[in-house]
């Protein structure tokens, strides 16, 4: 058999086994009779199920997208052979009705004749010392795994004709955790860039009720029983927050979420008028830490308005506050905020830690990605960096995004001169990148109005004055911004340098995409061309007008994973 055709086959039959364990997750997903201390190996095992779907999503094991998996591996037999065997463990472990009954903890809530009905079913032969896909392997290896499909997929059907409820906890917790086990090998078969995709389709796929995010945010124990990844905790825990600011108040239970904390000003050491002129970001010292505070001022307005919008920070400042949170989020921990009050104005700081691998440098500093950008009217940028350095920028922003977004949190105001660069050298840097300047506003509320954007280079024309001034943000308003500041790291200039006075917000965009985006085609390559075009119109992502999760999943494969190949 030639190679080619050998790979296709694979990748058909790696689809079927996967399928078949995607049924039968879903069966026992809905076990009944749980007793309530039993709940968070119900939960666990709901984990494992997402960790499955969401490998294969990564790969491109799923109904949408049948063919990816055997396009991305074609050259990589090993790889489709070892998925293979470790599906084949998965749906035998899943299907086999006895040992779920004897020695796994369920138990049939409807009357089976189980000793007569599967005394006939062949047995699941599992991998040995010889591989299948070897070219020398004998004709009987290379049937074995097509068999062992048609057994596997036997069993299931036998599987449907039962409701299942749980007898021993103990024992079930054991299937869990091989479960978990042979999750885990089906990471580790993946390059790294793959790992990444596949982390974030977890954090997409994180329940969406608070009884799940509530039991993964609080129980450490489902980590240490499990391995289930603690940045997924980590995750679960900042969309719980989010998902209860969302709740309306007269439903609202009592926030888990840490209040935020006000700080004392004359704990914080600012600046000097004279050194840092009414700038929006200060560096300051809390004792004897350099922090980053970030302010907001307002007109004095009636107290109502006031004591709203303080909610709106104290709300943000709180996710901002959540510990540990993912690394892939790059976002600074925020201690908490301060104010200050002019007669005509009153202003709100937030108060950020430096990145703690440079919390021990005295000489650590930030500089923004607008302030190292070629200038309009400029032939130089006043720095450069290596197409790598640039790459993996790239990648850091659009990966954070999608896992915010993931969360339901949207930003609300990307833009180069919110991208902080921090490093512990004289040269400046781009490997300790951050996302700044969150809006107070910045909660994904279908029921929201959002209040009226300034017009802006970065906002999508949607959302700009003034004739959309009541549209409600989106997540595609998020990913525009995004394509905006991976023009300026792709060509090393700021997004001014591409516009002219007379253009108006429509005009602009159009401009970008006719004539700007395709000299990064020139430049780089199409496919890095394409993601551009991506996020300044997310329909081509083939989701339609999707707002939600589908527009995450199609923004994390189409446009984070191809950066993160680079």
């Amino acid at each position: 058999m030639e190679g080619t055709a050998l790979g296709l086959g694979v990748a058909g039959l790696t689809f079927q086994f996967f399928h078949v364990g995607e049924m039968a997750y879903k069966i026992l997903g809905e076990i009944r009779d749980v007793p309530k201390d039993a709940v968070d190996h119900q939960v666990s095992f709901i984990l494992q199920r997402q960790r499955y779907e969401s490998w294969a999503q990564a790969v491109g094991l799923d109904a949408d997208h049948p063919t990816q998996f055997d396009d991305t591996h074609r050259d990589h037999l090993t790889v489709i052979a070892t998925a293979i065997d470790i599906l084949t463990h998965v749906c035998d472990l899943l299907t086999d009705v006895k040992p779920l009954v004897k020695v796994h903890g369920l138990k049939p809530l409807t009357k089976s004749r189980l000793d007569e009905d599967f005394s006939d079913l062949q047995r699941v032969q599992h991998a040995n010392s010889v591989s299948i896909w070897d070219l020398n392997a004998g004709q009987d290896e290379k049937d074995r795994r097509p068999n062992n499909l048609m057994v596997v997929q036997q069993q299931l059907s036998w599987m449907r004709k039962i409701r299942w409820g749980l007898r021993d906890k103990s024992q079930f917790a054991t299937l869990v955790k091989k479960l978990s086990t042979l999750n885990d090998g089906l990471r580790d078969i993946l390059p790294s860039w793959a790992r990444n995709t596949y982390d974030r389709y977890l954090l997409i796929n994180q329940p969406a009720d608070m009884n799940g995010l509530d039991m993964m945010a609080k129980d450490n124990t489902i980590t240490a029983r499990y391995a289930t990844p603690a940045y997924a905790l980590a995750a679960a825990n900042i969309k719980k927050s989010v998902a209860e600011q969302l709740r309306p108040p007269t439903s609202r239970a009592p926030l888990t979420t840490k209040p935020a904390h006000r700080i004392n000003p004359v704990s914080i050491t600012l600046p000097s008028s004279d050194e840092e002129p009414s700038t929006s970001r200060v560096v300051a010292m809390a004792g004897d830490d350099k922090v980053v505070i970030e302010f907001k001022d307002f007109r004095q307005t009636d107290l109502q308005a006031a004591r709203r919008r303080e909610n709106r920070i104290k709300a943000l400042v709180a996710l901002l506050q959540i510990k540990p949170k993912p690394s892939s989020y790059r976002i600074l921990d925020c201690r908490g905020y301060i104010t200050r009050s002019t007669k005509h104005s009153h202003g709100y700081g937030m108060v950020f830690d430096f990145p703690k691998n440079l919390k021990d440098e005295g000489n650590a500093k930030y500089d923004t990605l607008e302030s190292m950008l070629a200038k309009p009217g400029e032939e130089e940028s006043p720095v450069t960096f290596s197409l790598d350095s640039r790459f993996r920028l790239a990648a850091i922003l659009a990966a954070s995004v999608a896992e915010l977004h993931a969360a339901d949190w949207l930003h609300y105001n990307i833009t180069s001169s919110n991208i902080l660069c921090f490093s512990a050298e004289e040269t400046r840097s781009l490997e300790s990148a951050y996302l700044s300047g969150f809006e107070f506003d910045g909660y994904d509320d279908p029921k929201k109005i959002s209040e009226p954007a300034l017009h802006n280079t970065y906002r999508h024309p949607n959302y700009q004055l003034p004739l959309r001034s009541q549209t409600r943000y989106e997540r595609s308003y998020d990913i525009y911004s995004v394509g905006i500041v991976l023009i300026e790291i792709f060509l090393w200039k700021q997004i001014g340098c591409f516009r002219e006075e007379d253009m108006d917000a429509n005009a602009f965009r159009l401009h970008l995409q006719e004539k700007v985006v395709p000299t990064i085609g020139f430049y780089m390559g199409k496919e890095y061309e394409q993601v551009v075009q991506f996020c300044l119109d997310t329909e081509l992502l083939g989701v339609g007008a999707d707002e939600g999760k589908s527009l995450t999943e199609a923004f994390s494969r189409k446009v984070v994973a191809v950066l993160e190949r680079w």
